[in-house]
């Protein structure tokens, strides 16, 4: 578009020059001055290509960057999401696996994804009340530890209230206060 612009001017650039050169003898004062004159136009055109040029390449990485940022939130938001169900899903197992329950609470306070193992390790606290009792209320909190398929979860406990201490022998334990959960994509379906 700025080029068609700056045609005309390189145009009327080498019509001058060629009839100076045509006519023999040297460009008068105001054939100089209009050579400067066309010159610096074009010159002045060419700068302001320039920029707009910049300006558009600014724009470009500015837009660029933009969509990384945005491509980053969706996937935080994908991960916390993940977490989350994870989190429910385990609470969901553990409170099944004392022999069952009721008003199950999970908070997750916080988590973390490893990119380079792709593995969650969740901080959790997971409350229930009782199946028949209500006034009986369990807690049991620790670190969730799961792939990001679901697969391989694991729930190293780092606190029981003493009525969930009277069940959690029904639980599969691995060693050292870890219970073996298997599989959480499929129970949080």
């Amino acid at each position: 578009m700025n080029k068609i612009k700056i045609l005309p001017t390189l145009l009327a650039l080498l019509l001058v020059t060629n009839t100076i050169m045509l006519s023999g003898c040297g460009p008068s004062e105001a054939e100089r001055r209009e050579h400067a004159r066309i010159e610096a136009e074009a010159r002045e055109q060419a700068r302001i290509e320039a920029e707009r040029r910049e300006q558009a390449r600014i724009e470009a990485e500015r837009r660029e960057q933009q969509a990384r940022i945005e491509a980053e939130r969706r996937e935080q938001a994908r991960l916390e999401s993940l977490a989350k169900q994870y989190a429910r899903a385990a609470g969901e197992q553990i409170m099944g696996g004392v022999g069952g329950g009721q008003d199950l609470r999970v908070q997750v306070e916080q988590w973390h994804f490893d990119k380079y193992t792709h593995e969650f390790e969740v901080k959790i606290q997971i409350y229930f009340n009782g199946m028949f009792f209500r006034s009986n209320h369990y807690n049991v909190d620790g670190i969730l530890t799961v792939n990001e398929s679901g697969s391989n979860a694991k729930f190293a406990r780092s606190y029981a209230n003493s009525k969930f201490e009277e069940l959690e022998s029904n639980l599969v334990w691995i060693a050292g206060g870890v219970i073996a959960l298997g599989v959480l994509a499929e129970a949080s379906k």
